[in-house]
Order: C-alpha cells, then structure tokens, then sequence
C-alpha cells in the first residue's frame, strides 16, 4: 500500500472512530445496561396486577403480581430500546413506555450518574403509576377505565 492509500484509510478510521463517539453522546449512551423494575403497591386486600412486558423484539411475558411484589429485567441499550407494559388491575388498565432511549440516562437511578447499570424503578399505585428519580417517586401515568 503507496502512503496515499495509508492516508486515505487512516482518515477513514478517524471519521468512524468520531462518528461512533457521537452517536454513544447524542443517542444517550450506548451499550449501557439498564434494570427495570416494576412493583405492585397498589392496596393491601386489592386484587393482583396483570403485567405485560415486551419491545418489538423482546416479550418479557405476563406476570401476575401480588401486592408487594415485583418483577424486573435487564437489556443492554441500543440507539432505538423501547419497551412498554399493558396493565391489568380489576376493570382499569393502562399501556406505557417503562423505557425509551429517549428518555435518558437521567430518567433512571444509578449511585454513580453516567457509570454502571441504570436503574429504573416503576410503582403502580391506586392512583397511577410512579418513577423513582432520586430517592422520591413522581407519578408518569394513571389507569385508564
């Protein structure tokens, strides 16, 4: 290979090599894991929560939760991680995003913001459904009847 083509295929890789980089930055960090959460808080003598999970090509499936209980996941992020949960509770139901790339590192928890598995923690309560940001919950949806 003559020094033009070394050149040539040298600022190729630098061009890739930042390309990538700024995909990871505007996409919202590639490749990190993420653990979602989902609990069952609703009343003490309420009847269990129906749950159901999935991304267009995950199903994390149906999950009866009795109060108190939870169930998670984990995924590792690409550029366009959606999954959303269909909601069953007596005659209410809801569907939602419980992640979206879109939302952020920030949306979830993690002790060490910007390093390590993110956390994100859903509560569906009587009234709607809850986040975690931080150590307090903000409430993102309400059932549907």
């Amino acid at each position: 290979m003559d020094f033009q083509h070394k050149n040539f295929f040298f600022v190729i890789l630098i061009v890739s090599f930042c390309t990538f980089q700024t995909t990871q930055l505007v996409s919202g960090q590639l490749g990190y894991i993420f653990h979602i959460h989902v609990a069952n808080q609703l009343p003490v003598g309420s009847n269990p929560l129906l749950v159901h999970c999935q991304s267009k090509d995950n199903d994390i499936g149906y999950h009866t939760l009795n109060v108190n209980d939870e169930f998670q996941w984990h995924f590792t992020q690409s550029l366009r991680t959606l999954f959303f949960c269909h909601f069953w509770w007596d005659n209410k139901q809801a569907i939602f995003d419980v992640f979206n790339s879109s939302f952020g590192i920030g949306s979830c928890h993690n002790e060490f913001p910007g390093q390590g598995p993110q956390t994100c923690y859903w509560e569906a309560r009587a009234d709607g459904f809850y986040m975690a940001s931080g150590n307090k919950f903000i409430k993102m949806n309400i059932w549907q009847i």
